[in-house]
This record gives C-alpha cells, structure tokens and sequence, in this order.
C-alpha cells in the first residue's frame, strides 16, 4: 500500500517541511563581489549597493540594509555606468 501523498499534518509532511526549511537556510548567501560601492558622476556621493535592474535611463540598487534606491543612470560615475552596461548585456 502506498502512503497518501496529500495529508498536510501528518509526519511526512512535517519531514518535508523540516527539510525544506534547512534546504532554504542553508543557500549560500551572494557573492560579495556583487556589493560594491557606487559612486555619483561628481564624486560626492557614494552607497555600498548591489545592483537589480536598470530600466529607461533609472538604475535600481539595493543597499545591505534592502532599501532599494533608483537612480539616473547619467549621475553614476563612468565605471559604474560601464557596470550597468555589461550588466545588461549592451
């Protein structure tokens, strides 16, 4: 007799959940190179962030703390302007 897959109480499941659980907290956390400081065009401003996306001219940067922030892309530094591009595959 095969056991029911669908019970959601039962001691498998509470085996699957556990497992899951310790699957999902024990991914490895990112890479560090993927946080890096961003600096403004002018040099007076500056975030430790990693880059998410960047869309019509706006680049979004998540900080450590995960507030994310959107900025013009002409107010990067060239370094992190050439960042964004190779990021986006242009």
């Amino acid at each position: 007799m095969t056991p029911q897959l669908t019970r959601r109480n039962g001691p498998r499941a509470r085996d699957a959940r556990s497992w899951m659980a310790r699957a999902i907290t024990s991914l490895p956390e990112p890479q560090d190179e993927r946080w890096r400081v961003w600096r403004s065009a002018d040099g007076r401003f500056s975030v430790e962030a990693r880059y998410i996306d960047a869309l019509v001219g706006i680049v979004t940067l998540e900080r450590r703390d995960g507030t994310r922030i959107e900025v013009n892309i002409d107010a990067l530094s060239e370094e992190d302007r050439e960042y964004v591009r190779k990021a986006r595959g242009y």
